[in-house]
């Protein structure tokens, strides 16, 4: 069901905030609908719908994401999107814990105290930058679960989590 799940994925461009142009489209995938946004250094949002969005609440999500970003609608594909960089848009903090997703293998799981050691911080501004992912799929925050077990909270269900995470063959411990 991941259909990113083994995709390498390189980081075009980091910002702290955005004000250029951004194309958006609804995708449909084996995942779900993703609603997906693009700078002209990569893509900036994918977020999970069950269905499409109208034109008008697409532009108008996409707007409330990037206030002051020009926002129009132009055709995308998922094979389009596989081809195309990340633009991480972001506190440089969160720009490091997006990167450190990167790096969990398909099949993996980390815990949040996991990443945290690694950059030195605390498990809980961890989760608040792993909560704060806007691009699903192409950066794993699924990927991260409670060291008490299952599969913890998801911005898009923990119900779609548990099933990325089985699509991918990753454990999980009750």
């Amino acid at each position: 069901m991941n259909l990113f799940a083994d995709l390498p994925a390189t980081i075009a461009a980091e910002s702290r905030q955005l004000s250029e142009p951004l194309q958006c489209a609804c995708v449909q995938s084996a995942a779900g609908t993703l609603l997906v946004a693009r700078s002209g250094s990569g893509i900036v949002l994918m977020d999970l719908r069950e269905q499409p969005l109208a034109e008008a609440a697409l532009l108008q999500f996409v707007k409330a994401q990037f206030p002051g970003c020009p926002v129009t609608v132009a055709p995308m594909t998922l094979a389009a999107l596989e081809q195309q960089p990340l633009h991480l848009v972001g506190t440089p903090f969160q720009c490091r814990v997006w990167r450190a997703l990167l790096a969990i293998p398909a099949g993996a799981t980390r815990h949040y105290h996991d990443i945290a050691r690694t950059l030195d911080s605390g498990a809980r501004a961890v989760g608040s930058a792993v909560a704060r992912n806007r691009i699903a799929l192409r950066i794993p925050c699924h990927r991260v679960v409670p060291v008490s077990g299952g599969c913890g909270q998801y911005r898009w269900g923990a119900a779609r989590k548990a099933r990325l995470l089985a699509s991918e063959g990753a454990p999980l411990a009750a």
